[in-house]
């Protein structure tokens, strides 16, 4: 009797206690039906509108269709630097980053990224009046020239794989593309890497002062991710499953394709 007096009250022990558990991130947004997101504007991949807020972009397009497919609502929640998201992570600020980065150590230490969305490829910048990697980009590997870097970006992180013996002018970890764009117009750097988005929007609001060499070749194809909280399984994987969907569909591409100006590629087949 004792026995089964013993194994009763395990059992209601052990459902008061998960009663009582605290939640997950995961459960919050199937029980409201939101998604809570972080962001941070980088044309064409979100932009957002000075006077009416209204967001738009490569991004925005792909994580609406994901809160279709979960059918989820979709909260922009808040505005964040590409530097400092995990801090909006760690303070419950929002559940994802829905803009697509490239990766980095830290981020994949601190945070949680979902499959691939697509892929970018990187270019080499350089001044209107440079024609030295016109032809090939020999020249970056004699040392001769400096190249811009954001400090703890993946511009560093890329730099230092390709061209570690180098010259750098090296950025805060504060700084954005268009600080890098100007260390290259004030010759503190000689070639700055960024995609074509990037470069057609500072050529349409700036003037023909910068280009990409002749040769058109990138140096580099990153991965795109969102990401999550650190060990938020749970969410990753639910937004891994409608991503893979919206590549069965082939809709991927056709986000990627209305913006024409980027430099975002088609997931290779062996990736998708």
């Amino acid at each position: 009797m004792k026995f089964i007096l013993t194994i009763l009250l395990c059992i209601f022990s052990s459902s008061v206690f998960a009663d009582d558990a605290p939640k997950t991130t995961y459960d919050q947004i199937v029980e409201k039906g939101v998604l809570r997101c972080g962001y941070f504007t980088w044309p064409p991949f979100l932009a957002k509108d000075p006077n009416t807020g209204k967001l738009s972009g490569i991004s925005y397009d792909i994580v609406e269709s994901i809160g279709e497919i979960l059918d989820l609502k979709i909260e922009w929640t808040a505005e964040v630097g590409v530097a400092d998201y995990i801090e909006g992570f760690q303070s419950n600020r929002f559940d994802a980053l829905c803009v697509s980065t490239w990766p980095h150590p830290t981020r994949f230490k601190q945070s949680l990224p979902t499959t691939p969305l697509f892929y970018t490829s990187v270019y080499p910048v350089v001044r209107a009046d440079e024609n030295r990697l016109d032809k090939n980009y020999d020249i970056l590997k004699t040392n001769t020239l400096k190249l811009g870097v954001i400090e703890g970006d993946d511009t560093e992180t890329m730099v230092k794989k390709l061209y570690p013996s180098a010259p750098r002018d090296t950025l805060p970890n504060n700084a954005d593309y268009t600080q890098l764009l100007m260390g290259l117009l004030t010759k503190k750097a000689d070639v700055v890497f960024l995609d074509k988005s990037v470069i057609h929007d500072f050529i349409k609001n700036n003037g023909a002062k910068i280009k990409i060499p002749k040769s058109d070749q990138p140096v580099f194809v990153y991965p795109e991710y969102l990401f999550v909280k650190k060990g938020d399984i749970q969410t990753k994987l639910m937004l891994d499953n409608a991503i893979n969907l919206l590549k069965n569909r082939d809709e991927m591409d056709r986000f990627l394709k209305q913006f024409v100006t980027s430099s975002t590629v088609t997931i290779p087949q062996n990736r998708r």
